[in-house]
């Protein structure tokens, strides 16, 4: 099938929301080792202000920071091939703050509906194999990989711990918009492109 073409990256100079995802994965992005989350929602439109537990978010353009969480049980669900390419130690957690590195943006969304197309996406991620197909299974089948354009900030972002990020939620409502540093694409724009082609090719039809 054909694959529309990437947006044009384009640096935001503020940002009011960010996504917790697992610090190893946020490097992983960092690193170009992937180019995707897979979430068990999607992204929807939503009213004002509302952000969706599930993974929705309003607009699909909308920038937001990566927020590094799960730090002490990070390697656990790795694959062996990607330990070796993450940066060791991977950045610590600063006491009572979290450190945003990173800035994404959606670029799309890709919805599994089978499970067929697992083992040819295993390889263009950092889990193991047992970790997708526990996702895929739990609840309603089914993965939504959505795909990010990520970008490296030249100072990183410290947000505060508190009931603002508790929680077990995954996209989270800052309580400013943030200013934001410059920042520079992990991927040039050929790079990301052939990435989600693969990306694509390998979910096939699902």
């Amino acid at each position: 099938m054909p694959v529309s073409p990437a947006r044009p990256f384009a640096s935001p100079s503020d940002v009011s929301l960010a996504l917790k995802e697992q610090n190893v994965v946020c490097e992983a992005l960092a690193a170009g080792l992937q180019v995707f989350v897979p979430r068990k929602g999607g992204l929807e439109d939503f009213d004002e202000g509302e952000v969706d537990d599930e993974g929705g978010l309003r607009g699909k353009a909308r920038p937001f920071l990566l927020l590094p969480a799960r730090f002490h049980q990070d390697l656990d669900t790795v694959r062996d091939d990607v330990r070796d390419r993450l940066p060791r130690p991977l950045p610590p957690k600063p006491d009572g703050q979290f450190c945003c590195r990173y800035v994404a943006s959606v670029d799309r969304e890709i919805a599994l509906a089978h499970d067929d197309a697992l083992p040819a996406i295993t390889p263009l991620q950092a889990f193991e194999p047992r970790i997708l197909e526990e996702r895929f299974a739990y609840r309603t089948p089914g993965l939504t990989l959505l795909v990010l354009r990520v970008a490296k900030l030249a100072e990183p972002v410290l947000i505060d711990d508190d009931d603002t990020v508790a929680g077990c939620r995954s996209w989270v409502e800052l309580p400013s918009p943030t200013a934001l540093s410059a920042s520079e694409p992990v991927l040039s724009d050929d790079a990301f492109a052939a990435a989600v082609a693969e990306l694509v090719a390998a979910a096939g039809d699902a």
